[in-house]
Parts: structure tokens; sequence; C-alpha cells
């Protein structure tokens, strides 16, 4: 059965729209209190797994590195998607494809890399972002975090450029390495 991406916010919703979703049992019926929304969502996923990525974190000056930074492993009953939201690439990624997948679709930051001296702890370069897609050992690859926003030194197109070089370096057909147009939806 195939899925529609809408956009990245979407697929983020499928991980925190409810937490009762997120601690209910497999195949429980919803409580009560739950929207619709999360209602279907239950029907759909079978689990929600927060998964280690490296990144810092601070809410305000006094808790540096003292809450967690994830991303999310989403179980559905026919397909697996990983969400790696903000990571710099670290070993780990190769328990987590071995521990929640295989994956069907791996959605993993391409940009906000420059300069390395600050930013390579937390945010992938293109070539790195598909060293987590294989070490998560997914079918798909689904560039994101690029293009929005000025955060770094390198220009806002370079991402998806360095990114289609590198997944050409390493024989991956296009069909297997999205990059989508802001806005653009696909089926899988």
């Amino acid at each position: 059965m195939k899925r529609r991406i809408a956009s990245l916010a979407a697929i983020f919703c499928l991980a925190t729209a409810s937490a009762a979703l997120a601690q209910a049992p497999a195949g429980a019926p919803p409580q009560g209190g739950q929207n619709r929304a999360a209602q279907r969502m239950q029907m759909l996923l079978t689990g929600i797994t927060l998964t280690p990525v490296q990144h810092w974190c601070a809410r305000t000056p006094w808790d540096t590195d003292r809450r967690l930074w994830g991303g999310w492993a989403l179980a559905g009953r026919e397909r697996r998607l990983f969400f790696g939201g903000d990571t710099g690439y670290y070993g780990g990624f190769r328990e987590v494809g071995a521990r929640l997948g295989p994956f069907d679709l791996a959605l993993v930051s391409i940009a906000a890399y420059e300069p390395p001296a600050i930013m390579r702890f937390t945010h992938t370069t293109p070539e790195e972002a598909l060293h987590v897609f294989t070490d998560l050992g997914a079918r798909t690859f689904v560039a994101m975090h690029w293009g929005t926003f000025d955060l770094s030194d390198e220009p806002l197109d370079e991402p998806p450029r360095r990114l289609r070089a590198a997944a050409r370096a390493m024989r991956l057909p296009d069909e297997r390495v999205w990059v989508l147009a802001h806005g653009e939806t696909r089926r899988w």
C-alpha cells in the first residue's frame, strides 16, 4: 500500500501527535480522549521508537546536554521509516538499523555543515548522510533540512548537488535517492 509523503512536518506529527499513542500497546483500541488523527495513526502504526542521534541540546543557559535529542523510527504494518532530525554522523546508526530496520525510507539531513569545526558534531554533510542511509540499511533516501534557512556557510543549493554526486559515486540509482522540491510529494 502506498503512503503519501506530504511534508516533513506531517511525518514529524506522526511521531509526536499523541503521548497516549506512543504509550498504547500495538493494536490497542484508541482511548476516548484521543483525537481522530491519533486514532487513525494508531491503526496504521505498530511502533514508534525514539532513536539516538548526535546533537547537543539546551533549553536554557543552565541545562546544556541535560535533555535527550533524538530521531524516530516509525514501524507500520507494512513499512518502516527512519526520521533522523538534526544529527551529526556517528557509528550508532548501524545499531539502529540492526535493531529497528530494515527501513523502507530514511529521512536524513544533508545541510548546515559548514564550517565543520563548529557543525560536524550536529549536522551531516551530504556524503555523511549517505553513510547514515547505508548504516541503517534503508531502501530509499529522502534528503531533508536543506534550502530553507541559511543556517551555515555553505551555499543553499550546494547540499543537493553534493548529494547527487556522492550517490552517483556510490552507484545509487536516482529512484533510491530523493531530493524533493519544496512542497513536492511522492508515493512510496
